[in-house]
């Protein structure tokens, strides 16, 4: 069936967006693989650096691959096309709820990767995008099944936000507030002489690579224990950094659906959004990968996902509601509720990963509380798995039950403004 010709602004929009992502993603995978190519060959083997350089290459490729279909759907709409119909896959849903049986095996072939040596950098990279992709996929399914289904134009459009627009957005607010929060510093430090009297030594010792690692922590030690910078640090990674990431991950929302939501579309649309930022932040901490760390930073992403996805899942259930049903309170609530799980998940990470570096084992008996909060820390974490577990598995089987009491819009309405 063709669709009405004309100037259709959120196809252009959408095919500027993913058009310029996928130059962007396809030209840095072209780049990084010259690199590791001419690195490769002036070396004579594969370095930790040319290795970085292809899992780069690969993930960049990987994104411009998912843009292809958005890209796809606004040229089709734009000469006047609704886009094929795309046909049901017998038995897809009976196999979704097993997507974690393949896990494992994946996890166990990318450790094995390692070992390969000179063919990991061909090996690895695709089994790394696995292993991210399906924790995600799944928890997908477990928050969106039964609910109403996001168009395909509309799901892509949220993906292709998602991987050019919002990235950009968040980093570049987060890398001016750092440079904000860099200034804050030089200020503090110009006020304390004590602390740049060590600081100046230190740095020079540092640029000269006098101090092995042992002796630069137990110098460094120190200075990081200080209060205010403590303070400075959980303020940003606990506070900052939840709320800026809360309101841009579902942000597409706002332009592709506009006022059209349902809560339950709403939900589903922030879970996607969640799921690619997660997706992002995965591989891109991913991008120089290490034998003796690869396995469980991949398993311990897996959580990230799940904390990325829940959030942003219940911000877009608000924001629907706010905008569909007028509910503005309930969209308060949910992006309160959202921040807050963020800012615990930030909080937990970041004790248990500086607990150790600032108490180590031989000073644990006289660090006391700091110390004790280090090893509580994964057991935190732990248990707020368990409750974004429930969170997720609790709004799904509430929209559900609201959608089987009331009769869903029509896929026109939610699609109004993309068709």
């Amino acid at each position: 069936m063709n669709a009405s010709r004309g100037t259709h602004l959120p196809s252009i929009a959408l095919l500027a967006v993913s058009g310029l992502g996928l130059l962007v993603y396809w030209g840095s995978a072209a780049a990084f693989a010259a690199g590791g190519l001419y690195m490769l060959v002036m070396d004579g083997s594969l370095s930790a650096q040319t290795f970085s350089l292809w899992t780069l290459s690969s993930t960049a490729l990987f994104f411009g691959l998912l843009l292809l279909p958005p890209l796809g759907w606004a040229f089709l709409r734009l000469i006047g096309h609704e886009g094929p119909v795309l046909p049901r896959v017998p038995g897809v849903q009976r196999f979704l709820p097993w997507l974690w049986a393949l896990w494992p095996p994946i996890l166990l072939l990318g450790h094995l990767a390692f070992r390969l040596e000179k063919a990991a950098w061909l090996v690895l990279p695709p089994l790394q995008i696995l292993a991210v992709c399906i924790p995600l996929a799944w928890f997908f399914h477990l928050g969106s099944r039964g609910l109403e289904k996001l168009r395909p134009p509309v799901g892509w459009g949220l993906v292709a936000y998602g991987l050019s627009l919002s990235p950009i957005l968040i980093i570049g607010l987060e890398m001016v507030m750092l440079a904000g929060a860099f200034v804050l510093l030089v200020l503090f430090l110009m006020n304390r002489p004590d602390l740049m009297s060590q600081l100046a030594p230190l740095s020079e010792q540092i640029l000269n690579q006098q101090l092995a690692p042992e002796m630069l922590l137990q110098r460094v030690r120190p200075l990081l224990m200080q209060p205010g910078l403590i303070a400075g640090v959980l303020a940003f990674m606990a506070g900052i950094v939840p709320v800026v990431e809360e309101i841009l991950k579902p942000a597409a929302l706002w332009l592709l659906a506009g006022k059209r939501m349902t809560p339950a579309q709403g939900f589903v649309g922030g879970l996607l959004c969640g799921g690619v930022f997660a997706l992002m932040e995965t591989l891109g901490n991913l991008s120089a990968p290490a034998e003796e760390l690869w396995l469980v930073l991949v398993a311990t992403r897996a959580g990230t996902g799940l904390l990325h996805m829940t959030a942003s899942g219940l911000v877009g259930w608000g924001l629907a509601s706010a905008l569909g049903q007028g509910r503005y309170l309930r969209l308060v609530g949910a992006f309160f509720c959202a921040s807050l799980l963020h800012s615990l998940w930030n909080v937990a990470a970041l004790v248990m990963g500086i607990a150790p570096v600032l108490y180590p084992v031989s000073a644990a008996a006289s660090a006391g509380t700091a110390a004790w909060l280090g090893r509580a820390a994964p057991y935190v974490l732990a248990g707020l798995m368990l409750l974004l577990f429930a969170i997720l598995g609790g709004m799904n089987q509430k929209l559900r039950a609201q959608s089987a009491v009331s009769a869903p819009p029509s896929a026109s309405d939610f699609t109004e403004n993309i068709r």
